[in-house]
């Protein structure tokens, strides 16, 4: 079910009216449902997220990223956590490059929907580059 950090988020989203907010945080808490072998209530709480979208005309992919964990204790010091204002269309790709990072942002996006048949997505991008530089993404 639902963690702490889960339903914060979901109250200060509605609070603050951001509804993609919302339904990302109600999906994600639908995942880790199903996750953990709650499919029926998984895909009820999916239902009514994707009906609630459909109501208020809310667009699926357009969420923001919701933190969940804050450094604490000696780390909290070394650590900063900071999310960037640039979007994907301020980045200058090639076509090739473009349609790469778009499915691995879609596959994030849909896993709730990966997740029902049993598949998780990518998690990981290896950048490679020399040290210092600005890191292509991988064209595997």
């Amino acid at each position: 079910m639902a963690t702490n950090d889960q339903v914060k988020a979901l109250v200060k989203s509605h609070a603050d009216g951001d509804d993609p907010n919302f339904y990302a945080v109600a999906m994600q808490v639908a995942a880790k449902a199903a996750r953990s072998g709650h499919s029926r209530y998984a895909q009820e709480l999916r239902d009514l997220v994707n009906e609630l979208r459909k109501r208020s005309g809310g667009q699926p992919g357009l969420a923001a990223v919701v933190p969940l964990a804050q450094s604490r204790g000696e780390l909290s010091d070394l650590l900063q956590v900071s999310y960037p204002g640039a979007r994907l269309g301020d980045l200058v790709l090639s076509e090739t490059l473009r349609a790469r990072l778009e499915h691995v942002l879609l596959e994030q996006r849909q896993r709730s929907e990966l997740a029902a048949y049993g598949l998780t997505p990518a998690r990981r991008l290896l950048l490679t580059g020399p040290p210092g530089q600005v890191k292509p993404l991988p064209l595997v």
